[in-house]
């Protein structure tokens, strides 16, 4: 009899409440899925445009570099190097790895993801005028003109 009385005393859910609480568990699992596929998306971008920043200023900084010490430039951007020759210019290979008379500019491991760099380099009164992009899948991520004096014009 005992035994009964506490089975009748405790209460339990009822349908109702176990319908609610299943329903409420449905709409956080919905929310969940939709929002980490989105969650995961805005880090892809936020990541890549970051990596694509510090590739822009390594390429911005090598290039300047190289050209401010250029020597009898031409107005083709053709210029001579004191490391890379005579007659050298600064150009993107096929991979979109910037090169300098045929030469890396850089190493590979500067190119992370799908990080690919294009240029285009000019000579006139004094000035190089470079034109340097950094892209992911054809997408262009960061772009800029840069003006660069030679300290070593003939």
């Amino acid at each position: 009899m005992k035994i009964k009385r506490k089975m009748r005393s405790r209460a339990g859910m009822t349908l109702a409440e176990l319908l609610a609480a299943v329903a409420v568990l449905g709409v956080l699992g919905a929310g969940l899925t939709a929002g980490v596929p989105a969650a995961a998306r805005v880090y892809h971008e936020a990541t890549a445009d970051a990596e694509a920043s510090v590739l822009f200023s390594t390429l911005s900084a090598a290039v300047g570099d190289e050209l401010r010490y250029a020597r009898s430039p031409k107005a083709d951007g053709s210029f001579d190097s004191a490391v890379y020759g005579k007659g050298v210019s600064v150009e993107a290979d096929g991979d979109g790895h910037l090169t300098v008379g045929g030469e890396p500019l850089l190493g590979s491991r500067t190119y992370t993801g799908n990080l690919q760099a294009d240029i285009s380099v000019s000579y006139e009164d004094g000035l190089f005028t470079v034109n340097l992009s950094v892209k992911e899948d054809g997408r262009v991520r960061k772009e800029q003109e840069l003006v660069i004096r030679p300290v070593n014009e003939e």
